[in-house]
């Protein structure tokens, strides 16, 4: 039963019935003539329109495809520069961590190097408790630096030579990421 049944009365039993709307078929469910007739359970149904052929209608008329076949060019384009956009700012970040990592490095080098004026000058490595702010004091830096993120040189002795740490973005030590500890030893061996 197709659209040539549209709008055409026609005698089912209820089985049919049945069938007919678990196909798709959508009958009015209006009986024309009354009570069953002299055929036994048969009805007059009016065929209102096959379902079928509305579905595949509307999904063709409303659905994604001629929409895209409408605008499918400024939709790439669209696509294409929020690529763009995103990979650019990926490119950025990746471009100021490395700057960052770079000046931290620069600011490691100054402060082994006075650290290491100290210890020809007094003859020991400068203690821990004491700070870097000695090196200020001595004159071996005309100022003691901070590093990328605004926060101070952490100073310490492993093995009897100094290290240099900065805690990263967040200032707090054992961050990852961008919060990651930067150590004189790791970054300058690079």
């Amino acid at each position: 039963m197709h659209n040539a049944l549209k709008g055409a009365d026609i005698h089912l039993t209820s089985i049919e019935v049945g069938a007919a709307i678990a196909r798709g078929l959508c009958l009015e469910a209006v009986c024309l003539l009354g009570a069953p007739g002299a055929r036994g359970d048969t009805t007059r149904w009016h065929v209102a329109q096959d379902v079928r052929a509305r579905k595949t209608d509307m999904t063709f008329r409303s659905g994604l495809r001629p929409w895209l076949r409408a605008h499918g060019v400024w939709v790439t384009f669209v696509v294409l520069v929020l690529l763009g956009y995103a990979s650019m700012a990926l490119y950025v970040l990746n471009l100021e961590r490395g700057e960052r990592r770079r000046m931290t490095a620069q600011d490691m080098r100054h402060l082994l190097m006075a650290l290491t004026r100290y210890a020809e000058r007094t003859g020991h490595v400068l203690p821990p408790s004491e700070g870097l702010s000695v090196l200020e004091e001595e004159h071996l830096l005309e100022r003691l630096p901070v590093d990328p993120w605004g926060h101070d040189y952490v100073y310490r002795v492993e093995a009897g030579a100094p290290v240099i740490l900065s805690y990263g973005r967040d200032g707090i030590p054992d961050g990852e990421g961008p919060d990651a500890d930067l150590s004189s030893r790791v970054l300058l061996a690079e």
